[in-house]
């Protein structure tokens, strides 16, 4: 890994909080989701950050409800887009107050995977990225997303970290298909 790499992964911005990358969206009124994962539940994802036109989203987020009603959240999330990295994680979620909450444990981590401009990172990068992004997103601790409906078909989410609102971290979702050809992309 050059010293650029580790440089510009080190200055990035991390905003991970699970489900997605901020881009600072104003956060709105809207009409709050009852079932924040309906649309999961016929096996759509969310895109977060959508870009229609190119078909990219920052984090593509699955939900997946066991039998025993316990929810996993395979996300694949934009870390850095050069060079491009994105990560691949798995993380146990709860819905509490129409919010889909949940925490990034370290065993999360430790399953991660990483691609690097395409391709899956080598064993070293992989070891070098889990440790440097890994304890940024565990210490956000307990993240909280509420989703409102935009009018459009999409969503404004309002971000908690640990019961604090954070309106620097809103952001917009679309519910999308696998068959849709999104991708996580800048």
């Amino acid at each position: 890994m050059t010293a650029r790499f580790s440089r510009a992964l080190l200055s990035c911005c991390l905003f991970v909080a699970m489900f997605g990358t901020a881009t600072a969206q104003p956060e709105a009124a809207g009409v709050i989701a009852d079932d924040p994962i309906a649309q999961a539940r016929s096996g759509m994802e969310q895109c977060y950050s959508p870009d229609t036109v190119s078909h990219t989203c920052h984090a593509l987020a699955e939900y997946r409800v066991a039998p025993n009603g316990d929810i996993s959240n395979p996300a694949t999330i934009l870390i850095q887009a050069d060079p491009l990295i994105v990560m691949h994680s798995t993380s146990k979620v709860v819905i509490r107050d129409h919010k889909i909450c949940g925490r990034v444990l370290d065993s999360d981590i430790a399953a991660a995977t990483f691609d690097v401009d395409g391709a899956p990172a080598s064993a070293e990068a992989t070891a070098r990225l889990r440790q440097q992004i890994g304890p940024r997103i565990i210490a956000q601790g307990e993240v909280c997303s509420l989703f409102r409906s935009d009018g459009a078909g999409g969503y404004f989410v309002s971000v908690e970290l640990n019961g604090v609102r954070h309106p620097e971290m809103a952001d917009i979702i679309i519910w999308v298909l696998p068959t849709d050809g999104f991708r996580v992309a800048p």
